[in-house]
């Protein structure tokens, strides 16, 4: 049975594909989730995958992003019951970073990166926006690291329509 584009909301996987492909409505999206400005867009890429090791698991990445200053964005809607996400998340940071630097290249060139996973709210327990979560550095109050990495999961009240 195939669905009418009527049917469709951004929860589809063909939609929001296609919706976020577009340069300039996928910087307004990233810039109202991420309450950020950016310049430009660069390469939309859709379904990127990074399978760097024969022996490990890679990723398929909905949508993988860079702007003009070289910030990475990924842009992944769950529909699915998935379990995980926070690991899931921290494997995909883990493989964005691997696939962004080359050997020999100082840490220093890791890229500031953005990982942001559209939820229903049925899969959380709490809802809200754009929830960022960071590991602080609770032992020691005045100590910052900045670590140019972010995971935002987008917590879904309802379907997302177009």
């Amino acid at each position: 049975m195939e669905k009418r584009i009527e049917d469709l909301n951004l929860e589809d996987d063909f939609l929001f594909s296609r919706v976020m492909s577009d340069e300039e409505i996928c910087r307004i999206v990233l810039e109202k989730l991420l309450n950020i400005s950016i310049k430009k867009i660069v390469l939309p890429e859709q379904q990127k995958t990074i399978d760097l090791l024969l022996d490990s698991k890679g990723v398929r990445l909905d949508i993988y992003v860079n702007d003009d200053v070289g910030t990475i964005y990924n842009c992944e809607m769950q529909r699915g019951k998935r379990g995980q996400l926070p690991k899931r998340s921290r494997y995909y940071q883990g493989n964005i970073d691997l696939d962004s630097i080359s050997k020999g290249e100082p840490y220093t060139s890791l890229r500031r990166s953005y990982i942001i996973t559209s939820v229903p709210l049925i899969h959380l327990q709490k809802a809200g926006t754009s929830t960022p979560f960071k590991t602080p550095a609770s032992k020691v109050p005045d100590c910052f690291w900045e670590m140019r990495q972010q995971n935002c999961f987008l917590i879904q009240r309802e379907p997302l329509t177009t």
